[in-house]
């Protein structure tokens, strides 16, 4: 069952995956119309992958960044096999021909905030004449509905990407459940694990050797070679997940990790354990691949209900519960401790909205995974909230639900007013 679960949500990404999402939703048009000339090409999408790929970079682009560009570029790539690599290998012929599309204001996006979930629409015609339609639903990659000429090529009543919100694999279970599963899993199985701390642990030294993005983890990796930080383990975490963070949403040709759809959630379910894991001098692999797949079972328990996209910020409570539990791991916690680590974090962090991928999400990873340790430090030495305190309950699996309850109801108006914000700067001029 890891081995599924782990092959569905951790995938290999150049770029983040709302506009990658929308480049693949528009290659499918391009392969479809052979990248022919276009009179039209209309995208529609749910408000959070336009949220989400508002701001954020485009590998290859030298800073482009948006939506728009990502469905320009993705008609005339054309490759939709490529999947979360569709920003991987172009050329500037493509480059060029994308920005006539917008130049010539043939290319459009539209927001319709009634529907939930991941949706894009595509509708495309032709200067011959020909059109083309596809719908994508629940998944980034999730291919409902492609049309050619109102022949019907492909449909499916769901998602074919069957994922995390479409296969149950960890919805019965508890915290506990996972971390037991986790234990027992074969060494092959946790072997998956080291693919994703080394991809993202290399794409940290591209943002810390390159000042890419905000340039937040280069800017702290001078700090600390300055002697201008203090030399710890939670600064050291800071750096790495703050400098892989900034070359993705910073457009850099570089692969990361993604987990339950997101890069920036690979990168800090995995980066903070790896990294203290490092700076500790540990030496039980074994132990550190266990970690990560507690991690990334309980990142995903997380996602699985507040969904893929949220009003939340979801590294800040998803993959930080994910971290804080791994480090704890690491120090051979009791379970408790790391349920009572959760519960820390939770109770600490949990107001961090989502106001879309874009360079800023580097200072929420930052801020999130540098505490990953002291949540789990506290909780042994006898430092945890407990249901007396705000939004916590009885226990960690109470907590999540509340959590859900504030996201999924309490926050959708905020989300409204967030798309309303980026729809504004549309219309004063802003080119996304």
């Amino acid at each position: 069952m890891f081995r599924d679960f782990f092959n569905d949500n951790l995938k290999i990404a150049y770029g983040c995956t709302e506009p990658i999402a929308v480049a693949w939703a528009c290659s499918q048009i391009g392969k479809v119309l052979n990248k022919s000339d276009l009179s039209k090409l209309e995208i529609t999408l749910d408000r959070n992958i336009f949220k989400n790929g508002f701001g954020a970079g485009i590998p290859g682009t030298n800073g482009k960044t948006g939506n728009l560009f990502a469905g320009a570029l993705g008609y005339y790539i054309a490759e939709p096999d490529k999947n979360f690599s569709i920003f991987s290998d172009f050329d500037n012929i493509i480059l060029n021909k994308a920005q006539k599309l917008i130049d010539n204001n043939i290319i459009c996006i539209n927001v319709d905030e009634k529907i939930a979930g991941i949706y894009i629409h595509v509708l495309a015609e032709s200067t011959k004449n020909e059109k083309a339609e596809v719908i994508i639903r629940n998944d980034h990659l999730g291919l409902a509905k492609l049309i050619h000429n109102d022949k019907v090529l492909i449909e499916h009543s769901q998602n074919i990407n069957n994922n995390l919100n479409s296969k149950d694999y960890i919805s019965n279970m508890n915290i506990d459940d996972l971390i037991d599963f986790a234990e027992n899993l074969s060494d092959s199985e946790l072997d998956l694990t080291e693919k994703v701390y080394k991809t993202n642990f290399n794409a940290s030294i591209f943002g810390i050797e390159n000042p890419s993005g905000l340039k937040l983890g280069y800017t702290l990796n001078k700090l600390w070679n300055n002697e201008e930080i203090c030399h710890s383990v939670e600064n050291y975490i800071k750096i790495h997940t703050a400098a892989a963070c900034d070359a993705r949403m910073g457009g850099e040709n570089v692969p990361v990790m993604t987990l339950c759809g997101s890069g920036n959630q690979g990168i800090a379910a995995s980066l903070p354990i790896y990294c203290y894991y490092k700076y500790k001098n540990m030496d039980n692999d074994r132990r550190l691949k266990k970690a990560m797949a507690i991690s990334f079972l309980i990142t995903a328990y997380i996602k699985k209900r507040l969904g893929k996209l949220s009003p939340i910020c979801g590294c800040v409570v998803a993959s930080g519960s994910g971290a804080t539990s791994g480090i704890a791991y690491l120090e051979n916690y009791p379970i408790e401790i790391i349920k009572n680590s959760i519960s820390n974090l939770i109770g600490d962090v949990t107001g961090v909205i989502c106001d879309g991928a874009k360079g800023s999400c580097t200072l929420k990873l930052a801020t999130a995974v540098s505490a990953a340790s002291y949540y789990g430090l506290i909780a042994k030495n006898g430092c945890n909230v407990n249901e007396y305190n705000g939004i916590i309950g009885k226990t960690i699996e109470e907590t999540v639900e509340n959590l859900k309850k504030v996201s999924s109801n309490g926050m959708k108006q905020v989300d409204n007013e967030i798309v309303n914000i980026f729809l504004d700067k549309l219309k004063s001029g802003l080119k996304k």
